[in-house]
């Protein structure tokens, strides 16, 4: 999996002077619609690269409570199995006893690791690297639109 990302904007200027005359609330929700935008290219190549329709169904995106601009991308409960098919599992052994099992066992290997979700993030990384180093302010021009359209239709509203 990449540690560090580098990449370079282009009309990073021109955003970033959108953006400062924007009030903190409005900057907080573009931020989060382009991480989301993000975490959503993220979780289609995690549904294309899952072993299974279950592990498909359940992978969801979250909302970070403590950072209101950050997203979280992970699995449901019901396939908590999902980090045992991504980095395998050790061999159990059972000491024998005196009674029925006189003979040591070993248990439960799963050696052949699928590294679904790491093979996920890379091809997410380069996507996104390309898409967001190249159309930054594309991107952000289409969140303020909707944004715009968003306020323009709770204005019209009290208008009425």
């Amino acid at each position: 999996m990449a540690d560090t990302v580098k990449f370079e904007l282009i009309g990073a200027k021109e955003a970033a002077e959108a953006l400062k005359s924007l009030n903190t609330k409005d900057k907080i929700q573009i931020y989060y619609k382009l991480n989301r935008k993000a975490a959503n290219v993220v979780k289609g190549k995690l549904k294309n690269n899952a072993p299974s329709n279950k592990i498909q169904q359940a992978i969801k995106i979250e909302k970070n409570k403590a950072n209101p601009t950050a997203v979280f991308i992970g699995f449901l409960k019901k396939v908590f199995y999902v980090r045992f098919l991504e980095y395998g599992t050790e061999i159990r052994t059972t000491r024998g006893k005196k009674g029925r099992f006189k003979k040591p066992a070993f248990r439960g290997r799963m050696t052949d690791s699928k590294k679904f979700i790491e093979k996920s993030h890379d091809e997410a990384v380069a996507e996104l690297e390309i898409k967001l180093g190249q159309n930054y302010q594309q991107e952000l021009n289409k969140v303020l639109k909707s944004e715009l359209k968003r306020v323009n239709n709770k204005i019209s509203k009290y208008r009425k």
